[in-house]
């Protein structure tokens, strides 16, 4: 099996260990069912607005063959953010798994795209 790549960064705040535990047992999620994942960054921002609670947002971005995806979502505690990044996540993966395995189990056979010329007979 892959070994799971899971970058963690903080701004603003001091990442508990409970926090980096929640994002590396999501992460074997997404990589036990895809296996084509490369790697996930993970920023968590903490962002105060002028008089107002305190917000976190989280951008993560997964690596993979092709584009990677980029994911953001907020919220008010540190946790629900990621948990909202990687319910997104994984509906990409299994979108994308989805196509991948609908593509091998059902080939489009090759269709002419204009007449066929006729054939000579002499």
């Amino acid at each position: 099996m892959k070994t799971i790549e899971v970058l963690l960064h903080t701004e603003g705040f001091a990442a508990r260990a409970e926090l980096s535990t929640l994002a590396e047992r999501k992460a074997a999620k997404l990589f036990r069912h895809a296996g084509w994942l490369e790697r996930l960054r993970v920023n968590i921002v903490r962002e105060t607005l002028r008089g107002s609670e305190p917000r976190f947002a989280v951008i993560a971005v997964l690596e993979r063959a092709g584009a990677d995806a980029v994911i953001h979502a907020t919220a008010a505690h540190p946790e629900i953010a990621l948990g909202e990044a990687f319910d997104k996540l994984e509906r990409i993966v299994a979108a994308r798994t989805d196509a991948r395995l609908h593509a091998r189990r059902h080939p489009v056979s090759p269709e002419p795209s204009g007449a066929l010329p006729k054939a000579c007979v002499s």
